[in-house]
């Protein structure tokens, strides 16, 4: 298995797809629960146990799907192995059953050669790891260097300071913090990624690579429902939170196609993610680009900008919290 992709848009060779078998939203993680409590959706609680099973269906009927089209492409498709996350894990300082195999990025960031299990925010999603046993046994054997990075075992008091924000006391990021530009790479800091966490991922990745912090643009989570990387020189922006001041200098002069509003897309009961989930996109090549066909707008002007559309609906993208870009982790993009 060859390990090397740099970027968000070289051609896509290899790619792992993620699964909802057994998916199910924590209990006893009280990590997970603290952040569910500051949720701006009030309207109906967090869920807890298992996801509703016509959820899963179709999603898992979405997925096969999204893999024939990613196969029509010349893309080849890994999948996980199904976890029972109903099992429960007594850690040092912590308990907590488990969650999905739903968005491998979550966890996992590939940087050239280098594949690393980041220090992730939630308990219950420690040992999801343990779906790719397969995969990451095949890479080592080819070559790859693969690093499992230390996990924090605090309770929820250390995690956060009184205002909701991530303490500063030992690394914490998951990998949709993080979007690749080749030795560039631009971190978000936000509830699920400390300055610790990226000063980390620099000393480990060395002076190769520089690790851009990017502070103050959106809190709550993860990165690609705020900037997407489509080719070298352009990127898709969520003009709600960025504006050109708020860019990092390497991408001042790349070209900018604004995304000034998302369509509404429905979930089932709670909504894990905000309707930018809507321009989670994932690129397969510098020209073609896969959208969820709800988003019609997005879908004009990407193809007036001369982009290939490739539409394949995820449904429970909201409900679930991923879209194509989460729901994928590329392993090789040709050079």
């Amino acid at each position: 298995m060859n390990i090397q992709s740099h970027n968000e848009w070289d051609p896509l060779k290899t790619i792992i797809l993620g699964d909802v078998q057994k998916a199910r939203f924590p209990k006893y993680d009280d990590v997970f629960n603290e952040v569910a409590k500051h949720s701006k959706w009030t309207e109906t609680p967090q869920p807890k146990g298992p996801i509703n099973q016509e959820v899963l269906d179709l999603t898992d009927h979405e997925l096969k799907n999204f893999e024939k089209v990613l196969q029509d492409f010349g893309v080849k498709v890994l999948r996980p192995r199904v976890l029972d996350f109903q099992q429960t894990v007594h850690g040092y300082r912590y308990f907590a059953d488990g969650f999905y195999n739903y968005c491998p990025r979550d966890l996992i960031l590939v940087v050239g050669n280098t594949v690393i299990e980041t220090p992730v925010l939630f308990h219950s999603r420690f040992h999801e790891t343990e779906a790719y046993r397969e995969i990451r046994h095949s890479a080592i054997q080819s070559g790859c260097k693969w690093i499992s990075a230390p996990r924090h075992c605090l309770p929820v008091h250390e995690v956060f300071d009184a205002k909701n924000n991530l303490t500063e006391s030992t690394p914490i990021f998951d990998a949709a913090n993080v979007l690749r530009f080749g030795n560039d790479l631009l971190y978000l800091k936000s509830q699920t990624g400390n300055v610790a966490g990226a000063q980390w991922l620099s000393t480990v990745l060395g002076k190769e690579y520089t690790v851009h912090i990017w502070e103050d643009v959106y809190a709550y989570a993860h990165i690609d429902s705020t900037i997407c990387a489509l080719n070298e020189g352009t990127i898709l922006l969520n003009k709600q939170r960025v504006t050109t001041a708020k860019l990092p200098k390497f991408l001042k002069k790349w070209k900018k196609i604004w995304v000034n509003e998302i369509e509404d897309m429905e979930f089932y009961n709670y909504p894990y993610a905000s309707n930018w989930i809507g321009m989670n996109v994932l690129s397969i090549d510098p020209k073609t680009v896969i959208v969820d066909p709800r988003q019609p707008k997005l879908i004009k002007r990407l193809e007036k900008e001369k982009f290939t559309v490739v539409p394949v609906q995820l449904t429970h993208s909201r409900t679930l919290g991923g879209g194509h870009h989460c729901v994928t982790l590329d392993l090789e993009r040709e050079c």
